[in-house]
């Protein structure tokens, strides 16, 4: 049974990031799911790439981000 879901964005300060501010490997798992999947999965935030470079690291998936909110 093919996805509904064709593309997954979240948020990532306050949405994605645990209270210590960093990916649960619960988190980090469903990533890898879905992106298994081929269901991209694209980080959002008003962060410049730099500072979520790491987090791209710990997961890791070979999608975009959206970066300074949006702005790039």
């Amino acid at each position: 049974m093919p996805s509904r879901f064709r593309i997954v964005f979240s948020d990532v300060d306050g949405t994605l990031l645990n209270k210590n501010r960093e990916l649960a490997s619960a988190t980090i798992y469903q990533i890898r799911k879905l992106t298994e999947h081929n269901i991209p999965f694209v980080m959002v935030s008003a962060r410049m790439p730099a500072g979520m470079i790491h987090l791209y690291r710990e997961v890791p998936v070979d999608n975009p981000a959206i970066c300074y909110n949006g702005a790039l």
